[in-house]
């Protein structure tokens, strides 16, 4: 068994694992889980799910289907000394509770373009060719499993079509008073980042388009968000 650093965590990975990705490292902090019930849904290894805890949450869960990512976020709480309930679970399949916070890391990137990136082991879902598919059902079913003003805190990219995104939270996470719309979904980060080699390659083949990146001198840029919905 290998293992990786992410932040000020050695945790332990296999190659059948997904590995955290480098926008994990930017958004680890953003959250607020100070003594929120957390679900991590998407935890991988879990570097999220144990930062939660140590950044004061006071109950974390940590969602995966792969059962090799169930082990080792066992193995990894066990090691950083967190405690970390582990659910086998397709999204919210197996959830039986209501939560503070919802976060979701699910791919968010099409199907095509994880084929060309190897970016996900074989063993791991990925999104459908919109990219979308994933974290639409998350954000549709989101409110099922929130405490009241709780949270849901959705990752997504431009490498999908962010205004589906949008849309769907506009439909789930905004209500109407007698006299207006009131908007209860927000940006809370935004992060741009250059282009790897395996994406300038997606765009050769054109598997990615002007809709999915903007240029800032020779570079190439994509973004990645966190959106927050309050229920």
């Amino acid at each position: 068994m290998n293992t990786i650093k992410f932040h000020d965590l050695e945790l332990y990975h296999d190659d059948d694992a997904f590995l955290p990705s480098t926008i994990s490292k930017f958004i680890v902090d953003v959250p607020n889980v100070k003594d929120a019930k957390v679900l991590d849904i998407g935890c991988g290894i879990g570097p999220l799910s144990i930062s939660f805890k140590k950044n004061g949450a006071a109950e974390v869960t940590a969602l995966d289907i792969v059962d090799k990512h169930i082990e080792l976020v066992k193995k990894n709480a066990e090691k950083h000394n967190v405690e970390i309930k582990t659910l086998k679970s397709n999204l919210y399949e197996n959830v039986k509770e209501k939560y503070d916070v919802i976060f979701c890391d699910v791919s968010g990137i099409p199907y095509s373009i994880c084929n060309v990136t190897n970016w996900y082991p074989d063993n791991v879902p990925t999104a459908d060719l919109t990219g979308n598919d994933l974290v639409l059902k998350v954000i549709e079913d989101a409110k099922k499993y929130l405490k009241r003003r709780g949270k849901v805190i959705i990752t997504s990219t431009t490498l999908s079509d962010q205004n589906q995104v949008r849309k769907k939270l506009d439909q789930h996470f905004t209500e109407w008073s007698m006299f207006s719309k009131i908007k209860k979904w927000n940006v809370i980060f935004e992060k741009h980042v250059p282009f790897s080699k395996e994406l300038e390659e997606c765009h050769k083949i054109n598997l990615i388009n002007e809709n999915n990146f903007f240029m800032k001198g020779s570079r190439k840029l994509w973004s990645f968000y966190l959106y927050e919905g309050t229920a």
